[in-house]
């Protein structure tokens, strides 16, 4: 059949009744937007946390509600899952030496789309790093975290765990600074502590980046991306640096095309500071994951460049 029948048809009469398809349904559920679109609902649903009873080689995963894509099979469609109380699930200790980042997802195993399955469920897994890297999202999945095991840890502690949960919707999805972050070293672009979003796969997004940075004299900055795997970013930034050598002179940068793309911002000047305004599209691949904001002081110094408390990274889905 190339044309199906539409759904919410009542016959009448004699005339036989019409039953409609699971996946006719998981299609309806895929062609009302934003519902369409991968992820929990609200912002605590499914949230991965270290275990409430106490810390240990184990998470808790929060009550809640998901949509998930399935895509063991072409037109497979959307599927609701709801969990309705905290779960706790298992990590593996920590190992003899290095670090291991696991990966924590929601899967739908839906049998008749796959034969490898014997049910038709959902479950949350920890899909374990061994040694070779964090295993990449299976088919007909969400990821709703990554658990950091660094050897000599005693237990996972929230600052070990990453959320990466993609939000239903297009947003707008926000991160604030709540507090002022100091560097004077550029030995390397490190991720910001707190600018950063989660963003699923095979989606483009509109990116707004607002920064109020400031230092001693002769402090600086450089910054780059960190984003999931096959995603192309780009963007233009203007910079409002203030000071009387420089009063009210606009600085506008265009990206090259590498990856990661990087930049930098000349001298800030002495107790001066510079309104940093970026904005740009992504658009992902096949892989979801963090959306990261990297900087560092460009030249190192003895006095801090300061990335300032009310910074915000601003993402809305486009599709």
């Amino acid at each position: 059949m190339t044309l199906h029948v539409p759904l919410f048809l009542q016959p009448s009469g004699a005339d036989p009744d019409i039953t409609p398809t699971a996946q006719e349904f998981r299609r309806f559920i895929e062609a009302i937007s934003p519902i369409g679109r991968q992820g929990v609902v609200g912002a605590g649903d499914m949230l991965v946390a270290q275990r409430a009873a106490g810390a240990n080689f184990s998470v808790d995963i929060a009550a809640g509600l998901q949509f998930i894509v399935g895509d063991d099979i072409t037109s497979q469609g959307v599927y609701h899952a709801w969990n309705d109380a905290v779960v706790n699930v298992v990590v593996p200790a920590a190992p003899g030496s290095g670090t291991r980042v696991h990966r924590v997802v929601t899967q739908v195993r839906d049998k008749l789309s796959n034969g490898a399955y014997s049910t038709y469920d959902a479950q949350f897994q920890l899909l374990a790093d061994t040694g070779g890297g964090t295993p990449a999202e299976p088919n007909s999945a969400a990821s709703l975290a990554l658990v950091s095991v660094a050897a000599g840890d005693l237990s996972v502690v929230n600052a070990k765990i990453t959320d990466v949960r993609a939000r239903q919707g297009a947003g707008p999805f926000i991160a604030v600074k709540p507090a002022d972050t100091s560097r004077t070293n550029n030995a390397s672009r490190t991720a910001d502590p707190h600018l950063f979003l989660p963003v699923a796969a095979n989606a483009v997004y509109s990116v707004d980046l607002m920064c109020q940075m400031d230092g001693s004299s002769g402090t600086d900055f450089g910054f780059n991306w960190a984003a999931p795997a096959s995603a192309s970013f780009t963007a233009i930034v203007s910079g409002l640096q203030l000071g009387a050598a420089n009063a009210n002179a606009d600085q506008f940068f265009s990206p090259a095309d590498s990856s990661p793309w990087s930049g930098a911002v000349g001298l800030i000047g002495a107790g001066n500071s510079i309104g940093f305004l970026l904005r740009g599209t992504l658009i992902t691949g096949s892989a979801s994951g963090i959306f990261q904001f990297n900087w560092a002081q460009q030249t190192s110094g003895a006095t801090s460049t300061i990335l300032h408390k009310g910074s915000t990274l601003t993402l809305i889905r486009a599709s």
